[in-house]
């Protein structure tokens, strides 16, 4: 394992920094095979040498530590696989004393941004920080405090576009060691908040060095997704907005550690490995895209694949509560209502309905404002106050701030939902009267809220959804399509069906693409079989056949309460899901006993109970699996005064990825105690 903490010469294996690549060259990747890598010996030494970048100006970046410290070096590109010799880098990019320097990224805006070691009140970070350059002057380095924590933050790479940066860090939350983030460029020129790229692409181990091909190709290294050993080169695209599963560059990996990719414009790659055979330590080394011919071309390798082993068909009948979270977040130093919500106009919002919102909490969040915005409309005795606060901390924070968040909600309910303003009552405060840790940066985001409460019980109750159907439980199904080599398919097929009637999805075309999603199946549900099978069948210029099959079974469950009740056949369930509490606390609010109440109502006395506790992913597991369980206790306790006859299991979930850690709102609906009741026959 690497430390990605040290300094010395063993540096953490670094950085895919920021290089403009077309997006032809990216098209020709995906065509192409890779030559076999060779060793850049003009440019390696016996110490490390990594992290290529290239620059604007037509010459190559990168790192080496055989003078100690790792330093900047360029050297100029003679074509084909040929680098002049080294020069090392005068002025202040390398000036920072008894530091390290590395990880260089360049931006088409014309930003620089590269990696050094920040001494804070307790030890040194690698953090990332930004530099000016004109010609061969180099300004004096700044930190970049917007993606910089009191933690490792490092390996910047810009997309070509220059609005989305990928780097990597330990902060939290995370999916284990050091994980890729993301942060894209708001309307000010600002970063926004970062975000955790999320477990498709975060392993339980260590994701560093990302580097953008396109604005939706990304190569990274990782040591949690397997492979020859050590680090690994992964290749993740993003399709329809959201990034798939990564797979291995295995013509560059090896047994050793392999990082730190870069394209040149001409689609030479370039890489850092300590395989054997090298100068010793790390190596830079290249490797081309080679375009296979159809003249002698070997048979096609067809393979196709499924992001799930298995489908899962959930048997269930369900009505939902979910609560209506009394808070609206901001981001950093902004008045405007964020895209995570579903703003409308007044025409729209004559045609919308609660009860049709999906039966999510994240869509129940996006729609807060309009869920009150038509129940304000259905009820005109009602009031609201709207109390906006701001986390005090961070730049551009400041009570006033807070005051202008209330004002933008008010004028929204009053535009589309022609609620009157002697109805809203608006005030501003700094922070909450409950605040999250400002220490930690998800703390400050969950600060900068506005906060809605009424009198009204009416406004603010929970939204009660009906879904009661069997449904896919994994996410959308995907499959992956291979051939090798790809280039000489002349023709392709594929086939998904259950049984010999059952037919869920047929394409065909002339060339093959990387993955087809399989559209929903909801109509056909009822009439799967025990299995689906999954067949691509080509035809090559040559005119030769192939193909590959899978089989997945199919396997249907029948919804319970919990794994730890019996399941007897087709059961009749009520969640429940109370509003959160506050930041580590587990003592009930007003409104919290209000609504258990109301669920003891419906409670029989042979209905089986469940209560869950839940914490969001911040914070150490033990401290974690305390709170999660004091929640799930202090509730069961105040069920069981109110139907002492009625037993009530209890279950501790801590930490748990029930909603998505990475927002504000989804750390707070974390915070909870789901009361599950599954009832009798006829109930």
């Amino acid at each position: 394992m690497i430390n990605f903490q040290q300094s010395g010469r063993r540096l953490p294996l670094l950085c895919f920094l920021g290089l403009l690549v077309a997006n032809g060259v990216f098209a020709q990747i995906e065509q192409s095979e890779w030559s076999r890598p060779i060793n850049l010996l003009s440019l390696n030494t016996a110490a490390d040498d990594f992290a290529p970048s290239w620059s604007p100006d037509g010459r190559l970046f990168f790192n080496s530590d055989v003078s100690g410290y790792s330093l900047f070096y360029r050297a100029a590109y003679q074509g084909g696989m040929q680098f002049a010799g080294p020069e090392l880098i005068e002025g202040e990019l390398n000036n920072m004393r008894a530091n390290h320097q590395s990880f260089i990224a360049f931006a088409a805006s014309g930003e620089i941004y590269f990696c050094t070691y920040r001494q804070t009140a307790s030890r040194p970070f690698m953090n990332i920080f930004a530099i000016a350059r004109q010609g061969e002057f180099w300004g004096r380095p700044g930190l970049v405090p917007a993606i910089n924590l009191d933690s490792f933050s490092a390996h910047p790479s810009f997309s070509p576009s220059g609005r989305q940066l990928v780097f990597a860090s330990d902060r939290q939350p995370s999916q284990g060691g050091t994980d890729l983030w993301f942060t894209s460029r708001r309307g000010n020129g600002a970063w926004s908040e970062p975000i955790n790229l999320g477990p498709r692409q975060n392993s339980d181990g260590n994701e560093i060095t990302p580097f953008f091909a396109a604005d939706d190709s990304l190569f990274f290294a990782s040591d949690g997704f397997g492979g020859q050993g050590g680090y690994e080169i992964f290749l993740a695209l993003r399709d329809g907005g959201a990034w798939q599963a990564p797979v291995p560059v295995v013509e560059l990996n090896s047994a050793g550690d392999d990082s730190d990719l870069t394209l040149l414009p001409d689609g030479l790659a370039l890489f850092s490995s300590n395989r054997a055979g090298g100068k010793g330590g790390l190596d830079l080394y290249a490797a081309r895209f080679t375009a296979r011919t159809s003249a002698g071309a070997p048979a096609v390798r067809y393979s196709v694949s499924a992001n799930y082993q298995a489908i899962k068909i959930e048997e269930i009948a369900v009505n939902v509560s979910f609560d209506l979270l009394p808070y609206i977040f901001f981001d950093q130093a902004a008045a405007d209502i964020s895209d995570d919500l579903n703003s409308l106009d007044a025409d729209a919002a004559g045609s919308f309905r609660p009860g049709a919102i999906r039966a999510t909490a994240e869509s129940v969040y996006r729609n807060t404002l309009n869920i009150i915005g038509s129940r304000m409309q259905a009820y005109p005795g009602a009031s609201l106050t709207l109390t906006g606060c701001a986390d005090m901390r961070s730049d551009g924070e400041s009570k006033d701030l807070g005051l202008q968040r209330a004002r933008r909600l008010r004028s929204y309910l009053q535009d589309v939902w022609n609620i009157a303003e002697e109805r809203i009552v608006v005030t501003g405060r700094g922070l909450p009267e409950f605040p999250s840790n400002s220490e930690l940066a998800e703390g400050r985001a969950e600060n900068r809220r506005v906060e809605i409460s009424s009198a009204d019980r009416r406004i603010l109750a929970p939204l009660r959804l009906a879904n009661k159907s069997s449904e896919v439980a994994q996410g959308a199904l995907v499959f992956g399509l291979d051939a090798r080599p790809r280039d000489i398919v002349q023709h392709w097929t594929l086939e998904v069906s259950s049984g010999a009637r059952v037919e869920l999805l047929r394409r065909q075309g002339d060339s093959l693409p990387v993955r087809i999603p399989l559209p929903s199946v909801a109509t056909a549900i009822d009439s799967l079989g025990s299995s689906v099978t999954v067949r691509l069948n080509g035809v090559d210029t040559l005119d030769r056949p192939g193909g590959s099959a899978i089989t997945l079974p199919v396997n249907r469950v029948r919804s319970t309460v919990s794994d730890v009740l019996d399941s007897l056949g087709r059961k009749r369930l009520e969640r429940y899901q109370l509003p959160p509490f506050s930041y580590d606390q587990s003592h009930l609010n007003a409104e919290q006993e209000r609504m258990i109440a109301d669920i003891a109502g419906s409670i029989l006395a042979d209905d089986r109970v469940l209560v869950v506790g839940f914490t969001d992913i911040l914070g150490s597991d033990i401290r974690n699996e305390r709170l999660a369980n004091d929640r799930a206790v202090t509730v069961s306790q105040h069920l069981q005064e109110l139907l002492p006859a009625v037993d009530v299991l209890i279950e501790a979930r801590s930490g748990s990825k029930l909603f998505d850690n990475s927002t504000p709102f989804g750390r707070f609906f974390s915070r909870t105690v789901h009361i599950v009741v599954e009832k009798v026959a006829g109930g």
